[in-house]
């Protein structure tokens, strides 16, 4: 028991450690080619954090128990129940440490052009969600598809036009 045990922390050890060094090698690359760290975290380290999400959810929705409605149901519920519960705990367990080590002082930071950016269009995408499914009998059409592709393409241009400085005071 105490060497699976060993044996768990370390696994945990060595993927923070190769997690850590891929981050700062894109930091690394972000630096030298002149890309912002915002632009970088919203691009391609949440590309490569998705991924194993992406592979999951689809080998959930091809088969599973239940057959192909029942996998489509499964993998629905964890395109959205896997980003919250991880967001729920890593902003809970960040915002617990810092209520611990401060004392419970406010938290004391700012916003910027990019995660307003991405903050709206993560609105737009869930309030299109929360309107479309239940219309569509939680079976949405292959045009919705399309439709999601285009807010991440008009996202992706928006990131780079609040990195170059084009949209001024937006959503500030």
């Amino acid at each position: 028991t105490a060497l699976v045990a060993c044996g768990f922390v370390m696994s945990i050890v060595w993927m923070d450690l190769l997690a850590s060094e891929v981050v700062a090698l894109i930091e690394a690359s972000g630096m030298v080619l002149g890309v912002s760290t915002n632009l970088l975290g919203l691009t391609l380290v949440a590309w490569g954090n998705s991924a194993g999400d992406l592979i999951a959810n689809t080998t959930v929705a091809k088969g599973g128990e239940g057959g192909p409605t029942q996998g489509a149901k499964m993998a629905l519920a964890a395109c959205f129940g896997s980003p919250l519960l991880m967001n729920l705990i890593g902003t809970g367990g960040g915002l617990a440490a810092h209520m611990a080590v401060s004392g419970g002082a406010p938290v004391d930071a700012s916003i910027s052009q990019n995660c307003r950016v991405a903050y709206f269009f993560l609105a737009l995408a869930l309030a299109s969600h929360v309107i479309v499914f239940p219309l569509s009998g939680y079976a949405p059409p292959k045009r919705y598809a399309v439709y999601l592709f285009g807010i991440y393409a008009a996202f992706m241009l928006c990131l780079v036009m609040a990195e170059a400085g084009a949209l001024g005071n937006f959503l500030m």
